[in-house]
């Protein structure tokens, strides 16, 4: 019963010292985020919605490639994205 006890009370510290390391993270973490204000937030949304709107350009501009280029017999192989 005694070790079963011990071996217990070594995992509750080793569990209070992982929790004081986690918590520990998050402070910093929160820190570094209050470094940015809210500005730089909205514009990375803008940027991701340009960077939508204008793949979805890009993709309907390939689809007009690939009829003109079969209409024509002409090969066509567009370039890779990574997406």
């Amino acid at each position: 019963m005694d070790a079963e006890l011990e071996h217990l009370e070594a995992q509750l510290g080793s569990m209070q010292q992982k929790l004081a390391a986690c918590q520990s993270e998050n402070r910093d973490l929160k820190n570094e985020l209050n470094a940015f204000d809210p500005a730089f937030f909205d514009e990375v949304e803008d940027l991701k919605h340009s960077h939508y709107e204008l793949t979805q350009v890009c993709d309907k501009y390939e689809g007009l490639l690939r009829e003109y280029t079969r209409d024509l017999g002409v090969p066509f192989t567009p370039l890779t994205r990574q997406r």
